[in-house]
């Protein structure tokens, strides 16, 4: 194998665009691995780790590495590398790209590296922006200090960690495109949200805002600040009937202090706090008005290999199977997220016994990848075997979840209604859609959203009007430097 580095100085790129970068060069011929990522100093310390060499560079510097079978096929990817990046440069340049009204951005929409985040979030809120916080890997301190900062300022703060919104039927992160209507969702898990998001789509009933909290809001340290706040703007929203909770095990204490906030509002409340009997299909039938199915039994000798964190954290709970999230940080370092890129996910379903029963998720929407049903099935087809999968999503969705289905069925995929069915071998269908009327609201955050986005440039799509910014590190992505002249500020 030949391995080769190119460092590009003071060029930042966001963590979408090199993941998808790096996904690309993997697929070239003769590419092993490949990663691009900017050369912080846990980066180049992680590259260290994986056995590969890297030139010296600082922290707003753009580290690129290739091994592969030959030195043509490295030369050959770097110099496909270096065309994709010149030409994602000439898209995106600096300063600012405003696209629909004059009037000022009321929304930020941030998803930097978390050690800027909570900097660009307080400066947003300072600014009289409300804030959806993707960036993870932001202390606590800090995520208490923003989320005072945002409630003393009548703002709603999303996150950290926040993965998916909808709001005015506009999906925000990964999120799934889905019909407006009466049922409003607060939600400290994503894929949560989503999957019980296009269940009531699936059903013939709508959303009518989804509002993330980011995963830590129920925990003691953060005591629900922004469930609470979400709840508040669903009980004045004229649309919002019934409000859906949802999140992964709470605090017990918390959990209780949000659920008799949102009793006061006199709407109808469905509560799904993971670890309990409920599943997130459960919560779906109930918030439609649906009888919830009648369960049968779990799943034997289940293999699971999920992209989907609480999908995941539900399967385990029903099968008590071996499942995998291979979201989790210790299989993304140095690549993409599997809901991304399939790659680790092909890889591992090789190595799964052909006696056992695999479980699979496959997340549509947003942000996703453009056909992983299809990226899966020639792996699918070498193993054999049983596969149970849940495709979540709806046919409004990019991917198209009808498209999505079939590919897996003509492989032999059995593929289930919702992912807790699938964790039970349940093949019974949704019921046929009910339609259900909706009534008109004014916009949740009191004016039509114009977004301003930090970050990843894909976030910036789904908006009518938005300001796309070219945002890079501040203090030249020195870490100490920029808490630094942030106090000062």
């Amino acid at each position: 194998m030949t391995f080769a580095t190119r460092v590009r100085r003071n060029e930042y790129r966001d963590s979408g665009t090199l993941m998808s970068l790096a996904a690309r060069l993997q697929a070239l011929p003769g590419i092993a691995r490949a990663a691009a990522i900017m050369a912080t100093p846990k980066n180049v310390e992680l590259l260290t780790s994986m056995g590969f060499a890297s030139e010296p560079a600082t922290s707003s510097d753009l580290l690129i590495v290739v091994e592969g079978a030959s030195q043509d096929a490295v030369e050959q990817a770097l110099t496909a590398i270096d065309a994709l990046l010149e030409r994602r440069a000439g898209f995106s340049p600096s300063g600012r790209t405003e696209v629909g009204p004059a009037s000022p951005p009321n929304l930020a929409v941030i998803s930097v590296p978390g050690p800027f985040a909570a900097r660009e979030a307080r400066r947003a809120l300072r600014a009289g922006q409300h804030v959806f916080l993707f960036s993870n890997n932001v202390p606590v301190v800090d995520e208490i200090a923003l989320k005072r900062e945002a409630r003393e300022r009548d703002l709603l703060l999303m996150g950290p960690d926040c993965g998916t919104a909808i709001l005015d039927g506009t999906p925000i992160g990964f999120a799934n495109r889905v019909r407006r209507g009466a049922i409003g969702i607060v939600g400290a898990s994503g894929t949560g949200i989503q999957e019980i998001s296009t269940l009531v789509h699936r059903l013939g009933h709508g959303v009518s805002h989804a509002i993330g909290t980011g995963s830590r809001d129920l925990s003691d340290a953060l005591g629900g600040s922004s469930t609470m706040r979400g709840v508040d703007l669903l009980a004045h929203d004229e649309a919002t009937e019934v409000i859906v909770l949802v999140s992964k095990p709470p605090s017990p204490a918390v959990a209780q202090k949000v659920r008799e906030h949102a009793r006061q509002t006199g709407k109808r409340i469905v509560e799904c706090f993971l670890g309990g009997e409920k599943t997130l299909e459960d919560a779906a039938f109930e918030a439609c008005g649906i009888e919830v199915p009648r369960r049968g039994a779990s799943l034997q000798n289940v293999v699971g290999l999920y992209s989907g964190g609480t999908l995941a954290s539900e399967a385990r709970r029903i099968t008590k199977g071996d499942i995998t999230d291979l979201g989790e940080d210790e299989y993304t370092r140095g690549r993409p997220h599997p809901m991304i890129d399939p790659t680790i996910r092909i890889e591992r379903i090789a190595h799964v016994p052909k006696d056992a029963v695999l479980l699979l998720d496959v997340v549509l929407g947003e942000g996703a990848h453009p056909d992983p049903a299809g990226a899966l099935i020639p792996a699918l087809i070498a193993r054999g075997g049983t596969t149970y999968a849940s495709v979540t999503g709806t046919d409004e969705d990019p991917q198209h979840r009808a498209t999505q289905v079939r590919k897996l069925q003509d492989a032999g995929v059995i593929v289930c209604r919702s992912n807790a069915a699938a964790a039970r071998g349940d093949e019974r269908e949704l019921p046929p859609p009910t339609a259900a009327s909706s009534k008109p609201s004014p916009p949740i955050l009191g004016a039509p959203i114009v977004a301003i986005n930090l970050g990843l440039d894909s976030f910036a799509n789904t908006f009518a009007h938005v300001i796309r910014t070219d945002w890079r590190p501040p203090a030249g992505g020195d870490e100490e430097l920029a808490r630094i002249l942030d106090a000062l500020t």
